[in-house]
């Protein structure tokens, strides 16, 4: 037993096939937010994008909101450092790591939650269809956002202030 609590977790007794697993929900999402913090946000935003994406599409996608936040954090820290107004950059690094995780079936069942603990996919196959079309999405959204920006000269590498806050305060 432990005081601290991000390591309570559930354990699921299996008593037919005489198995024991457990699940520590509360270390996920401490791991989870100990990178969110570490990129200044980046990680929670680009989950609630995904999210987004998903409950806007108009085909139902099958994912879990821990199993969006797992295949987020499981990309390198490096790769989502950056400052908000270079937020957009992040969306071409995770249609990346969507289509490797589609593409590559060691990468796909190999995916574990940010405690460690479980594989993400490596159960439910089926998943690979789910994360197609959460892919789709964002491609979809990526060729919006390209369209809009090349309007004014822009790209999605462009430093975009999305608010000022000294013209909100004047």
């Amino acid at each position: 037993k432990t005081k601290n609590e991000i390591y309570r977790g559930i354990t699921e007794f299996d008593f037919v096939n005489r198995k024991v697993k457990k699940y520590l929900p509360f270390l996920n999402i401490a791991r989870f937010n100990g990178m969110d913090q570490r990129l200044k946000g980046n990680l929670k935003a680009l989950s609630r994008l995904l999210l987004t994406l998903q409950k806007d599409a108009s085909e139902e996608i099958k994912l879990r909101h821990t199993e969006i936040n797992a295949l987020l954090y499981a990309m390198p820290e490096e790769e989502l450092k950056v400052d908000r107004p270079n937020i957009l950059m992040l969306l071409p690094k995770v249609e990346n790591h969507l289509q490797r995780l589609i593409s590559d079936d060691t990468f796909f069942n190999s995916l574990v939650s940010p405690s460690g603990m479980e594989r993400v996919f490596s159960s439910s196959p089926e998943k690979k269809a789910e994360l197609s079309k959460l892919h789709k999405m964002l491609q979809s959204l990526l060729i919006d956002i390209n369209e809009g920006l090349g309007e004014d000269g822009l790209h999605i590498d462009s430093k975009i202030v999305f608010w000022d806050s000294q013209l909100a305060n004047s």
